[in-house]
């Protein structure tokens, strides 16, 4: 058997005419910060998150369907087991409106609690999420659950937009 052992090194050299260089600052964001920081709370389900996060993300500008001379805005759907986001980008990649459109999303905590503190003895059999963006604003964002106890049933409708 053998073994070698080898020493690698290098010589450093007193270099006396190093100076330092100033990098400017350089923000890093999503293409569409604006959208996301419209849409997205503690009261969004996280699946409608991850949809928008996409939505956000897309450069439609560089997809082969795009054609920035066709018309005033792009279309796309982004579609989940659950729901969908339908998304309409402007001619520079910026998203105009959204609608969003899930039927028995996981309710965010918040939710839960607002509607378990009124109604103690319910159960929630299904629910759905509907928002709406448009103009640089969110317009619409609501819940729909249905409670059921025993042979009793009721709709209840959270509207997060009156609570802001």
């Amino acid at each position: 058997m053998f073994l070698g052992l080898t020493g690698l090194g290098f010589s450093q050299e007193n270099n006396e005419e190093i100076t330092a260089v100033e990098l400017a600052a350089v923000t890093v964001s999503a293409p569409n910060s604006d959208y996301l920081a419209n849409v997205q709370d503690q009261d969004t389900p996280e699946v409608v998150q991850q949809l928008q996060n996409r939505a956000a993300l897309l450069d439609v500008t560089a997809l082969l369907e795009y054609d920035k001379r066709e018309k005033e805005t792009f279309e796309t759907v982004f579609k989940a087991t659950n729901g969908s986001l339908i998304a309409f980008y402007a001619r520079n990649g910026q998203i105009v409106s959204s609608m969003e459109n899930f039927k028995d999303v996981v309710l965010p905590l918040t939710i839960r609690k607002k509607v378990f503190e009124v109604n103690s003895g319910w159960k929630i059999s299904r629910n759905k999420y509907l928002s709406t963006y448009q103009d640089d604003r969110l317009i619409k964002k609501l819940y729909k659950i249905h409670l059921v106890q025993g042979a009793h049933t009721k709709t209840l409708i959270i509207n997060l937009m009156e609570e802001e």
